[in-house]
């Protein structure tokens, strides 16, 4: 059974209707049948899981302004120091350096307290890293520094994790100075992926063949589901068999998830910090 807290939402028909649908089509699943777990962490943070694997993608930030969710004190505790249900993470990814998807220290934090955890992001992230914690010889031979360009991707093949790393432009002319990294994850059969804050001027994915790959599971910003400009590239390239909506604004959280749903009726508007979703493997 799916393992859910949306609660505050439990009164908009839509999503009580779409929840109730995952609840009923899980329970006719084989109890042994492999699933894949989503956890939802804050703001645009998740944690899969695959089987044995798992991945953290902007999971490790802390509060940065008001409309951006965060974990409270006590979780962001056990995040930082690698504590149940955080421990054991495989791989960390950052997209970009902004305070709503990473902190330095946690992420350094995550990786001194779990020695087996590798982190992926970009230079300008790991430089980040490198001036604000004093200890780095402790996790610097678990990062790896991704390096796409704009036509040529990167990818990183970690245990049985393959990762095809985007250059992905940040959304806004003023975040120009900002590299964003758009992740595409192939783990057991399945893809994930995550496109941090890309700005959805198709001239930012049409050099990616993103149109090539199967997605599976894609974790979209909120904007690009509520105007046409996002909805052509979830419709004409990210084509993701399950989609869920991240980064959604605090202050208004209610009327955006409802219009997602009313957008995108098998969505899923993560909202609530650790509800977590038990799917079964697409592959």
């Amino acid at each position: 059974m799916i393992m859910t807290k949306f609660s505050k939402y439990l009164f908009l028909p839509g999503i009580l209707f779409f929840v109730f649908h995952l609840i009923v089509f899980a329970g006719k699943l084989p109890a042994e049948e492999p699933r894949v777990q989503i956890t939802y962490i804050a703001n645009a943070g998740v944690l899969i899981e695959s089987e044995e694997i798992k991945i953290l993608i902007d999971g490790l930030h802390r509060p940065y302004r008001e409309e951006y969710r965060s974990l409270d004190a006590r979780n962001r505790q056990k995040i930082e120091h690698a504590l149940p249900p955080f421990e054991n993470i495989d791989l960390i990814l950052i997209t970009h350096i902004h305070g709503d998807h990473f902190h330095p220290l946690s992420v350094a934090g995550y990786l001194e307290n779990s020695p087996s955890t590798y982190l992926v992001a970009s230079k300008q992230t790991i430089d980040s890293i490198r001036s604000n914690y004093s200890d780095l010889k402790k996790i610097k031979d678990r990062i790896i520094i991704a390096g796409p360009t704009t036509s040529i991707p990167d990818t990183i093949t970690i245990r049985d994790v393959k990762l095809t790393a985007y250059d992905l432009a940040h959304s806004g002319t003023r975040f120009s100075w900002i590299r964003n990294i758009g992740f595409l994850i192939h783990v057991h059969g399945n893809s994930f992926f995550h496109p941090g804050d890309a700005g959805w001027d198709p001239v930012n994915f049409a050099l990616l063949a993103l149109r090539s790959q199967q997605i599976n599971y894609a974790f979209i910003p909120d904007w690009y589901f509520l105007y046409d400009q996002g909805q052509m590239i979830i419709n004409q390239i990210i084509r993701a068999e399950q989609l869920f909506a991240i980064h959604i604004n605090t202050q208004d959280e209610d009327a955006t998830g409802a219009q997602i749903i009313e957008n995108y009726p098998k969505a899923i508007p993560l909202i609530q910090s650790l509800s977590t979703i038990r799917l079964p493997l697409l592959k």
